[in-house]
């Protein structure tokens, strides 16, 4: 559907409070600079008149952490050669080194017990205070739906993506169970004093970005330290009044039943076969009424694709029961591939008419 500027903020409503979206609502989950080129070939000015005037995207939340973080404990140094970024972290327990390339985490800071108990007592010394959000809802108001966001994700996310690495990660929980887990509560503490702040704001939802998957946890293991914590997250939204939304993609499929346990009230980027495991069938049949999905439409399904080839992928992922009957908004990513401009009109072309058939 070609959402407009006089629609637009209800049906976002709607679909954060769980109602039938009734229109094949889409959005694009783009890096910006691939959007601006985009929108540059559409003859628009930068990615929000591309999404508004364009393409027709319903703006689905405004997102804003409240709250503002440091450290005075840690002193961070950062040296950078060719494409290698070498980065310490000193305190009073200890030196932690990382190394980065491209972006990308290439030597993770902690190894061995003793380098996580230097990370742990840097955690103790987070210090999180809140900031003032009378601008966000200037802003937002009566525009879209204004969210506040953890800007980390909880324990076992966090130490995969940024202190362990997936198999020192393992390894420690081997050799040293109770360590790792006095870990993940210093943490997960760290995360409750911004949810503290989040409880405050006058929002509709929360939303936290997690990864996890059964590529780097099992189910089993899931239960036992990821699902506590994510339902930390769900309750303290609730006592709040405020829906809570957490982004996962790629293989869930037998994660679902526990994300269900965690009572969170939507998944952003849930990703089916073949790039993920989810059929959108699935979750609906696993989750209960008014769960909100944001399913994910990658780069290889659209990107390049001719329109009978994006039509037939468009068929094959999304009944148009899904979209009628529950709260379903289709997130087209792009996972930093280029496109052009005459490839995204296509696409939404491709989008309205399939809603219309």
């Amino acid at each position: 559907m070609f959402v407009t500027e006089e629609n637009s903020y209800q049906y976002a409503v709607n679909l954060w409070m769980g109602k039938p979206s009734g229109h094949l609502f889409w959005a694009l989950d783009a890096d910006s600079k691939h959007q601006d080129m985009a929108a540059q070939q559409c003859g628009r000015k930068g990615n929000f008149e591309l999404q508004r005037y364009e393409l027709g995207c319903l703006p689905w939340a405004g997102t804003v952490s409240p709250y503002e973080t440091e450290n005075p404990f840690v002193e961070i140094t950062r040296r950078s050669e060719n494409e290698m970024t070498y980065i310490e972290y000193r305190s009073a327990a200890g030196v932690l080194t990382e190394t980065v390339r491209r972006g990308q985490i290439f030597k993770y800071k902690v190894n061995s017990p003793e380098t996580l108990r230097i990370l742990m007592e840097n955690w103790r010394h987070f210090v999180v205070r809140p900031i003032n959000m009378e601008q966000y809802y200037a802003a937002c108001a009566g525009k879209i739906p204004l969210i506040v966001s953890a800007d980390t994700a909880s324990a076992v996310q966090h130490m995969l993506q940024y202190e362990t690495g997936v198999a020192d990660l393992w390894y420690l929980l081997m050799d040293e169970p109770s360590l790792v887990e006095e870990a993940m509560e210093i943490w997960q503490e760290n995360l409750r004093q911004k949810y503290l702040i989040m409880q405050k704001a006058s929002v509709i939802g929360w939303y936290q970005a997690e990864n996890t998957s059964t590529t780097m946890i099992s189910p089993a293991y899931y239960r036992k330290y990821s699902m506590r914590h994510m339902k930390l997250f769900a309750d303290m939204a609730a006592e709040a009044g405020c829906r809570s939304m957490v982004h996962m993609c790629g293989l869930l499929y037998d994660l679902m039943p526990l994300i269900r346990e965690t009572g969170m009230n939507g998944i952003h980027s849930l990703t089916p076969p073949k790039t993920g495991n989810v059929p959108f069938e699935y979750a609906y049949k696993v989750m209960p009424d008014g769960f909100v999905v944001l399913g994910r439409f990658g780069s290889t399904d659209w990107i390049g694709k001719s329109k009978a080839e994006i039509t037939r992928r468009l068929t094959e992922v999304l009944p148009r029961h899904i979209y009628r009957e529950h709260a379903f908004m289709l997130l087209v990513t792009s996972d930093a591939t280029p496109f052009t401009g005459d490839n995204i009109k296509l696409l939404r072309d491709c989008i309205n008419e399939y809603e219309k058939a």
